[in-house]
């Protein structure tokens, strides 16, 4: 643990010279970032407050699926994982987005959120997965450790999931089961305040988690959005592949044998999610933030609901 702690800090701080010594280096970080009075982005980083970044909206580099609306649409509130090259001229700056996460909200989740502790100098600890335990491992519920490594100091906590404490347990509709998975855990950047006396050895439970952002899945899909089902028919989504969230549209399907399940209410800041168990395509409801489908780079498609603001 304190090798790969080390080797986080040193990885970290020679990314942080190199980018002060060279005109034409890049720097791979997560960051806050918010739209200027310019109509430029300031960039700043999670890891270190005193590297920030001002960029042309022209040279951000977004990947299939993200456009200008949604990169805009989460400005000052979400995360996003970027590499930036360092010149001092903003017509040569350049952003290569690689992901964005977007804040889950719940009632007093705003304290925690960036938009807040900027203006009240608040100290918040954000926390990614690095890996999964060894299931070889002696010790007993290996599967359930994951290590969460703090992104400013690179301490790696070995914590239980199975004991962590959600603020979204009770959210009517709520994905629990795919954001407490090793699987969902790695799409998301966790807001907690773990223990400060921090022991390389020791595995850590009932920890609370207080905010969290999750990644926006862009999709590719292989159809278009299918027009004219009539009532009768149903768009059919499934979730193909079980490491993702994605669920594109095959076609018009007819749901048979299917017990009548009442769609869950969704608070503000989520949106109604349908999919389709695979057998008889019954409807499957969750409250999460959007996923995104695209046919190509000028071709983008995504769920006919509307958004959130």
């Amino acid at each position: 643990m304190l090798k790969f702690k080390n080797i986080f800090l040193i990885v970290l701080f020679l990314s942080q010279i190199i980018l002060i010594f060279s005109k034409d280096s890049f720097f791979k970080n997560y960051f806050f970032y918010s739209i200027e009075e310019d109509g430029n982005y300031s960039f700043k980083s999670i890891t270190n407050d005193k590297i920030s970044y001002k960029i042309s909206k022209n040279n951000i580099r977004k990947p299939n699926g993200m456009t200008d609306e949604i990169f805009e649409l989460n400005a000052k509130t979400s995360i996003v994982n970027a590499v930036i090259n360092s010149y001092s001229d903003l017509n040569k700056v350049i952003a290569i987005i690689g992901g964005l996460y977007r804040p889950l909200p719940y009632k007093g989740s705003e304290k925690y959120e960036y938009s807040y502790i900027t203006k009240h100098s608040k100290k918040i600890h954000y926390y990614l997965v690095t890996e999964e335990h060894s299931k070889k491992s002696c010790v007993q519920n290996s599967s359930s450790l994951l290590l969460f490594t703090e992104m400013k100091e690179g301490y790696p906590y070995r914590v239980n999931t199975s004991s962590l404490i959600s603020p979204y347990s009770e959210i009517e509709g709520f994905d629990n089961e795919w954001y407490s998975s090793a699987i969902g855990l790695k799409e998301t950047i966790q807001v907690m305040k773990l223990p400060s006396n921090y022991e390389e050895k020791s595995i850590y439970n009932n920890q609370k988690i207080l905010l969290t952002y999750s990644k926006i899945q862009f999709c590719y899909s292989q159809f278009p959005e299918p027009d004219g089902c009539d009532p009768y028919f149903k768009i059919k989504r499934n979730r193909m592949d079980p490491q993702t969230k994605c669920a594109p549209p095959t076609g018009c399907i007819i749901p048979v044998n299917c017990t009548q399940v009442t769609k869950p209410v969704c608070e503000e800041g989520y949106n109604l999610i349908e999919i389709n168990e695979p057998r008889y395509y019954c409807p499957i409801y969750y409250c999460d933030i959007l996923t995104y489908y695209y046919l190509n780079e000028n071709n983008i498609k995504r769920n006919n609901i509307k958004l959130n603001k």
